[in-house]
């Protein structure tokens, strides 16, 4: 409906709802994974906060590949390209620090300093929702996409 409404073309904030939806799902699913990972609580309990983590993922990671293509048209392979990188440089660098963290701090707080991060983050899908149009204009390589 937004597509046809914007004469047949894109619109990028149209792809973030499901960002929004999982992140929340994704912060959330660190606490409820964390939290119930003691040997006393049944094992379907940190399973419900995995399955919320990859299910805010999923989303997550469809939602802004689907966004960055849609905002960044003739120049997507790029965008993308500069995401996986990235994403590559994170998952390099995570089992630097998380396996000390996780035996540090124990699977509870480790996973809650993951969720506060994740928190934090939860504003950006919104922030781009509203103010996505202003910035896109703005831009050098996104100006052409109203």
């Amino acid at each position: 409906m937004k597509f046809e409404q914007n004469n047949n073309k894109a619109v990028p904030e149209a792809r973030l709802p499901p960002m929004m939806i999982g992140s929340v799902f994704f912060s959330g699913g660190l606490f409820i994974f964390g939290w119930t990972s003691n040997k006393n609580i049944p094992w379907i309990a940190p399973m419900i906060g995995l399955v919320c983590m990859g299910f805010g993922f999923f989303t997550i990671f469809q939602a802004a590949l689907n966004y960055l293509i849609d905002t960044f048209q003739k120049f997507s392979a790029s965008a993308v390209a500069a995401n996986t990188f990235l994403r590559s440089v994170f998952a390099a660098a995570f089992p630097l620090f998380v396996n000390p963290m996780f035996h540090n701090l124990g699977i509870p707080w480790a996973s809650s300093v993951l969720g506060f991060i994740a928190a934090l983050l939860i504003p950006i899908p919104y922030l781009f929702y509203i103010y996505g149009p202003t910035i896109r204009k703005k831009g050098k390589f996104t100006a052409q996409v109203t």
